[in-house]
């Protein structure tokens, strides 16, 4: 009897792996060789100097996702002595043979779950807790773990996750109280297998999400928090355990570049500023998806074409709100307005639809519909709120005009924000963004400054020439980050992903993609050069 539940809970921890068996099986004996040549470790390294975890909890099972992060985690293994091991949800055969292939072990967290009941009590009690005590998504995203807020993960997690929700009210349902209660099942197992692996490194995938709240336990503990990008650049985390967001960590980069640049640097940026905007309103630069989706194959047209099209209200200022996917990421900031991205779109609604201050103008994101499935939300909720003045941006035309119609912006802490300062638009930001707090935006982080903002938007001015150069400067840095000298074999990783992640989206051929990279590694790429690969020797000079 107990033979044939644990071989249920077993069926139902298998995570699944797209690739062809006999190419898969051909690179692991292959790539076993080369990696059993060098021995890990610094000479006279100790028995056991902890672990180096590499969180694959939220990527993708693509090689082009897995090879860089494997290279990245031996270089730094023999660097210092740490036992690389992969920690993922899952149990899957195919992908422990790929990452033993490398000498890395595996961890999955659900059968460490599993065999953590105390745990699971644990989480039971939680939820039981908040059912009885708490019950609003407000609370639920105030929950603590061990002083530490977690709560905006989870909640999160079900906006991402679950089909059609988009904001959680009543968490008095079944979806949340699972959430809470494996939540917290989570993070107590974590606990114990911190105890159990002494890690010493981490290598995030996401800030978001489930490993988002793992990052915030794992960083209490004093685990360093690094990764690896694409482009084969570490990225390390060193924001404080209540700051774990991507506008946090992506605004310290930030503020960090800017205090090492020098005013020759400065300025190139600024000169470089027109061209990359032109580019990136031709689809050349940004995320591939996002740029396509907003500029290609929409019809173009003039500001005046719009304002008859929409029958906008002469004499007033245009402001154009730029909603963003409503399924992603909804504290993205770690300080914001509202809730969720839903609510912010439903309450600025709300508020503008009496005022006859400005032409309120909603404009849906370009992959909302695309990407997270998001069919007439925002069109749902522009006819529940629609007045005369409020208008809905047609989708069909091109979303570089917004430029020419609007003379102020509204956004949490979108790209927009960042793209249409540089033409000495106003930017109003409900969140703190990448780009806050530089001068030349309005930062409404409060409902009372927002709602003020709103009152009185027709008294906004247009940037002046400083507010639009330093607008220009961190528009630059923000597309030239990952513009760094990188290798053939690197770019050829870039170059894979971006196919994945295209088939991805058009359901197409994960397996055979997979495969495809694995021969070309085994094909094109020597020995020689994955120990001098990007990947490999970021990981290698971490500390040396």
């Amino acid at each position: 009897m107990f033979k044939k539940i644990k071989q249920k809970i077993n069926a139902k921890l298998v995570g699944r792996f797209e690739v062809d068996q006999k190419t898969l099986k051909l690179f692991c004996e292959k790539n076993k060789k080369i990696w059993d040549k060098l021995a890990a470790g610094p000479e006279n390294a100790a028995e056991d100097r902890g672990t180096i975890f590499i969180g694959l909890f939220m990527v993708e099972k693509w090689i082009t996702w897995l090879q860089p992060k494997m290279l990245y985690a031996k270089g730094l293994e023999k660097a210092t002595g740490c036992r690389p091991v992969v920690t993922d949800w899952e149990y899957n055969e195919d992908l422990i043979d790929f990452y033993a292939s490398y000498g890395i072990s595996y961890l999955s967290m659900k059968q460490e779950m599993f065999q953590n009941m105390a745990g699971c009590l644990y989480g039971i009690f939680r939820a039981a807790g908040f059912f009885l005590f708490g019950g609003s998504g407000k609370k639920m995203a105030q929950l603590t773990y061990q002083g530490m807020e977690v709560g905006h993960f989870m909640f999160d997690t079900i906006i991402r996750t679950n089909k059609d929700i988009y904001t959680v009210r009543n968490a008095r349902t079944k979806t949340c109280i699972k959430k809470i209660w494996t939540g917290f099942w989570t993070l107590h197992t974590l606990s114990k297998v911190c105890k159990k692996y002494n890690p010493k490194y981490y290598f995030y995938d996401d800030l978001v999400f489930d490993e988002g709240m793992m990052i915030t336990l794992l960083k209490s503990k004093g685990v360093e928090i690094c990764s690896c990008g694409l482009n084969g650049q570490p990225l390390h985390m060193e924001l404080g355990v209540g700051e774990i967001s991507w506008t946090a960590f992506d605004r310290g980069v930030l503020v960090e570049k800017l205090k090492k640049m020098s005013k020759e640097e400065k300025e190139e940026y600024i000169q470089a500023a027109d061209e990359l905007l032109l580019e990136r309103f031709q689809a050349k630069n940004g995320d591939e998806r996002d740029s396509k989706a907003a500029f290609i194959g929409k019809k173009d047209g003039s500001k005046e074409e719009l304002e008859q099209y929409l029958h906008l209200h002469k004499g007033r200022k245009n402001v154009v709100v730029c909603c963003h996917t409503l399924s992603e990421c909804a504290h993205c900031c770690n300080e914001q307005v509202f809730e969720d991205t839903y609510t912010w779109v439903e309450e600025t609604m709300k508020m503008v639809r009496d005022k006859e201050n400005a032409n309120w103008i909603i404009k849906e994101h370009p992959i909302a519909e695309m990407k997270y499935g998001e069919t007439g939300i925002i069109k749902g909720l522009f006819d529940k709120y629609k007045s005369d003045n409020m208008f809905l941006f047609p989708n069909e035309y091109n979303s570089a005009l917004i430029g020419q119609l609007a003379d102020v912006v509204i956004t949490i802490y979108g790209t927009v924000g960042c793209e249409y300062s540089c033409l000495g638009i106003p930017v109003v930001l409900a969140g703190k963004a990448v780009y806050s707090g530089f001068g030349y935006t309005v930062d409404a982080f409060t409902r009372e400054k927002y709602e003020q903002v709103l009152d009185r938007i027709q008294d906004i001015e247009p940037l002046n020439e400083e507010q639009t150069r330093k607008a220009k400067l961190i528009f630059t840095y923000q597309n030239r980050r990952a513009d760094v000298k990188m290798q053939d074999f690197t770019r050829k990783m870039i170059e894979y992903n971006w196919k994945m992640d295209t088939a991805h989206m058009n359901e197409g051929d994960i397996g055979k993609l997979n495969s495809e990279v694995l021969s070309y590694i085994m094909e094109h790429v020597t020995e020689e050069e994955l120990y001098h690969s990007d990947y490999y020797t970021a990981g290698f000079t971490e500390v040396s």
